[in-house]
């Protein structure tokens, strides 16, 4: 599941579409990390000029 959540959508690697919702979700936690890590960047440099 990980692999077609990076991209891999091949009949050949096991591509089912009722795993399009875990896929989703999987992708969804990627995002959402790097977003959550690039804020906690943003905050310790903006905390770092004061």
């Amino acid at each position: 599941m990980v692999k077609h959540a990076l991209g891999s959508f091949g009949i050949e690697d096991g591509y089912d579409k009722k795993h399009e919702d875990e896929i989703a979700a999987v992708r969804i936690f990627i995002v959402g990390s790097n977003l959550v890590c690039v804020w906690v960047i943003i905050a310790n440099i903006i905390k770092g000029w004061l």
